[in-house]
């Protein structure tokens, strides 16, 4: 699922905020959210789950700097930052997915600009 996908979807930005701060234990069946983002019928968006993501997304995106052209997380595994197994593996291999188009796309020649992990784009993640 593109971040793109789950910043795209309006969330209760108090339950965002909260999730992160509180720091409660989260767990999102990404395959159902991202089907349901696809879809887009309606209201099938559990936007308890956008909530959870956005969430999640920001505790792990909290811990991911620039090195050499490419995303770099410092985490070492889910509970971390206190997100189920599922849900961080999901994340990961996204940022993979990125990192290896950065390449690829690189290797073609072609200009690649990369989103800076900065304070600007947190806070974009609980909004």
């Amino acid at each position: 699922m593109p971040l793109e996908s789950v910043l795209s979807i309006p969330v209760n930005t108090v339950q965002v905020k909260s999730l992160v701060e509180n720091n409660n234990y989260l767990d999102v069946d990404v395959d159902r959210l991202s089907q349901s983002i696809c879809s887009r019928s309606g209201n099938s968006i559990d936007t308890t789950a956008m909530g959870k993501m956005r969430a999640a997304l920001y505790r792990f995106y909290s811990r991911v700097k620039m090195a050499d052209g490419k995303y770099v997380c410092d985490l070492k595994n889910a509970e971390e930052i206190n997100i189920s197994e599922r849900l961080y593996e999901a994340i990961l291999n996204n940022l993979n997915e990125m990192n290896t188009w950065i390449e690829q796309s690189k290797a073609s020649g072609k200009e690649v600009m990369i989103q800076e992990v900065d304070e600007a784009y947190l806070n974009s993640l609980l909004e």
